[in-house]
């Protein structure tokens, strides 16, 4: 009888925590921001030898209302209050090259510009910035070596004011 308990107990134990385990990764719960998603370069994309491997980074310089650049900011995704997958796939929408639709790629592009500086705008309380993607691309040798902190090269940068820091008025009352 006391073996059967224990068993229960240990079964019991086991489901609980893979319920629990299985409760904290699924989408809509306050942690499940990360699944199916991880956030390590290796397991959301194979890279291949001689393959280059970009990373990218946003820089945010606050303007004065005459246009006056501040301090260049570097942060990380979250403290602009991004995840850092959804930063990472707004970057790549931006910086993908215009493939059959070029019109509808440079639309998406464009919405994830405005994405960017509008969330970025609002976590940081700044109404006028520049926004500036930068990239760091390392190369895989086929030996496995891989180049060690390239430098960062700004790819694209944009200006966004009130306008576009504002989310639109709803029309309907």
């Amino acid at each position: 009888m006391l073996g059967r308990v224990r068993k229960l107990f240990a079964a019991g134990f086991i489901a609980g925590v893979l319920g629990f385990q299985a409760w904290v990764i699924a989408p809509g719960t306050p942690g499940g921001w990360y699944w199916p998603f991880l956030d390590y370069p290796m397991y959301s994309r194979s890279v291949l030898p001689e393959t280059p491997y970009r990373e990218r980074r946003l820089a945010l310089v606050p303007l004065s209302s005459e246009g006056l650049p501040g301090d260049t900011l570097r942060l990380a995704a979250e403290q602009m209050g991004f995840y850092s997958f959804t930063l990472r796939a707004l970057a790549e929408t931006i910086r993908r090259p215009a493939l059959e639709h070029p019109d509808a790629d440079e639309a998406q592009a464009r919405e994830a510009r405005i994405r960017i500086a509008r969330t970025a705008g609002e976590t940081l309380g700044l109404d006028r910035l520049e926004v500036i993607l930068e990239e760091q691309t390392f190369q895989i040798a086929r030996d496995g070596l891989v180049s060690r902190d390239p430098p960062w090269l700004p790819v694209d940068s944009w200006v966004a004011g009130p306008e576009t820091l504002t989310a639109p008025e709803d029309p309907t009352p």
